[in-house]
């Protein structure tokens, strides 16, 4: 009987739509082209954020079908699932409980995989690009193919570089994960509110319409039936009136040691699901500004490229969305427009050095004050240096 995450993955790389039927030649020679595009999408990368270019070295760029695609979400994500449930047996911690639960999941990760075109993992420390979602992008809107798989890769290449460049990130991810399934008390994926992943799976964006750069996706009812689009970050507020977005959570009773780590308090999941969506949109504004400097000079084609892609999600908002409400949690929104506009101010002021000095550390992290006041932030992070 289906009852674990490793069923789940399976299940759903299963019933995932293959995607556009084509020759072998020219599945060949799509992969063949995403591949040509790492070496000049990461020196393109560089040059548009001012890091070096030799610290995405180790970093591989891998085509993978939806199938695929599927399976290296699964891993990754039960890596961080795992590390949360250390304490608990295999068996515990991988258990989804309900074949239902598993149909879920894997309905859930099938609507996924036809959304994205490719993510960086920090997990692996590779760059998936979904080659069958590219392709049929690229089809149906007559996309320069060089200049759109350069696109793709470079996309995932800024994303990289932050990851490379702070090493911290994967850490701080982990935290508040760990922080948001004991807070919710998911103490193995059996907690997952069934519920939860329905409402999950009828809010994930499919529709055309509502995203010109999706492949096409066939009429469905959960295609039709839809949630709000895009993510607007509210935080809890402390006693004093400043929200609580940066710095160590209190400890609650009942918080959890880590060994090696503070104790992870259990009490306000959705305050560590608020940081998840603001490093998640920051990381997202951070490669859209950068993207903002792309002239036809390095993509010919750029200026339909950014027609198509103008409402692009980023993976790692979509993925925090669909499992917030798995766990039950509140929606977390992020203003994505504040935080661009926080970021063109900061490079405009300093350039590209002092810009990336927000992903030094944690503690450099804009606070809802700051954003809104990109000042504040300049004078804090230089009192500082």
């Amino acid at each position: 009987m289906f009852s674990t995450w490793a069923d789940a993955t399976k299940l759903a790389a299963k019933l995932v739509l293959p995607g556009p039927a084509v020759s072998r030649s020219r599945a060949r020679s799509t992969v063949n082209l995403i591949a040509a595009a790492q070496e000049p999408a990461y020196q393109l990368a560089a040059n548009l954020t001012g890091l070096p270019a030799p610290i995405l070295q180790d970093v591989k760029v891998t085509s993978v079908d939806r199938p695929g695609w599927i399976k290296a979400l699964g891993e990754t994500l039960e890596t961080f699932v795992a590390a949360t449930n250390a304490a608990q047996s295999e068996s515990d911690a991988s258990a989804l409980g309900s074949p239902l639960r598993v149909l879920a999941v894997s309905a859930t990760m099938n609507a996924l995989a036809t959304r994205l075109y490719g993510h960086y993992d920090p997990i692996s420390r590779q760059i998936f690009a979904v080659a069958p979602n590219i392709y049929a992008a690229e089809r149906a809107s007559r996309l320069d193919s060089i200049d759109f798989r350069c696109w793709v890769v470079l996309r995932s290449a800024l994303y990289a570089l932050q990851f490379e460049a702070a090493p911290w990130l994967v850490d701080y991810l982990q935290d508040q994960i760990d922080a948001v399934l004991q807070g919710a008390r998911a103490h193995s994926l059996a907690d997952l509110s069934l519920p939860g992943l329905l409402q999950a799976l009828r809010n994930v964006d499919l529709a055309p319409e509502d995203a010109p750069q999706a492949p096409p996706v066939p009429p469905s009812t959960l295609g039709r039936v839809r949630g709000p689009r895009g993510y607007t970050l509210t935080l809890p507020e402390t006693a004093e009136g400043e929200v609580a977005a940066n710095g160590p959570s209190p400890v609650a009773p009942g918080a959890v040691e880590k060994p090696g780590k503070p104790a992870v308090a259990e009490a306000d999941p959705g305050e560590a699901l608020a940081k998840l969506a603001r490093l998640a949109g920051l990381m997202d504004a951070y490669q859209r500004v950068a993207l903002e400097d792309i002239q036809p000079l390095h993509l010919p084609s750029i200026a339909q490229i950014r027609i198509h892609t103008a409402l692009a999600p980023s993976p790692t908002a979509l993925l925090i969305r669909t499992w917030g409400r798995a766990l039950g949690l509140a929606p977390v929104r992020f203003n994505a427009a504040q935080a661009r506009r926080f970021l063109r101010y900061i490079k405009q002021q300093g350039g590209k050095g002092l810009l990336n000095l927000i992903f030094v550390s944690p503690e450099n992290l804009p606070t809802s004050a700051e954003l809104a006041d990109p000042n504040l932030w300049i004078s804090r992070v230089q009192g500082r240096i």
